[in-house]
């Protein structure tokens, strides 16, 4: 993990173990919902179940602190999880779902270069949600494959 303690923003915003990343999950969540609005099979979902369990996933990828770093880890495994046995409940295939977090990546990554956020600490923020992004698409896909055989 990358040493945060350097990242103080002007304002007194701060990037590290104990602060969030500067994106609003709702605000970000509603924006890739209506990116895959428009593209089966999520244009044939009811808007309830567009979004799956994205939200819990996108709550814990924004935290970066405020946790130990396990039960942060835990919460990400755990909400995709969830979103993975969602989205095999609805036969989305399996596929989708890397397609589904590489979307909420692009839209975050978004989030992050249209705010204050310094370059560096932009570029920061992205590099750590990679490994993030991973563990939670493993996760997703393995709770997919569960499902798949009960």
């Amino acid at each position: 993990m990358k040493d945060w303690s350097s990242f103080e923003q002007p304002g007194g915003w701060s990037f590290g173990p104990n602060h969030d990343l500067p994106v609003c999950v709702d605000h970000t969540i509603d924006r890739w919902s209506k990116a895959l609005r428009g593209e089966d099979p999520w244009s044939t979902m009811p808007l309830d179940d567009l979004a799956g369990e994205m939200r819990a996933v996108g709550r814990a990828l924004v935290n970066a602190g405020f946790e130990p770093e396990e039960a942060r880890r835990d919460r990400l495994v755990e909400a995709a999880r969830h979103h993975g046995t969602f989205r095999r409940a609805q036969r989305l295939p399996r596929q989708l779902l890397a397609f589904e977090l590489l979307m909420l990546r692009e839209v975050m990554m978004n989030e992050l270069r249209k705010g204050d956020t310094g370059d560096d600490l932009m570029r920061l923020a992205i590099d750590n949600l990679k490994p993030d992004i991973r563990l939670v698409r493993n996760a997703a896909e393995r709770a997919w494959e569960e499902a798949a055989k009960s």
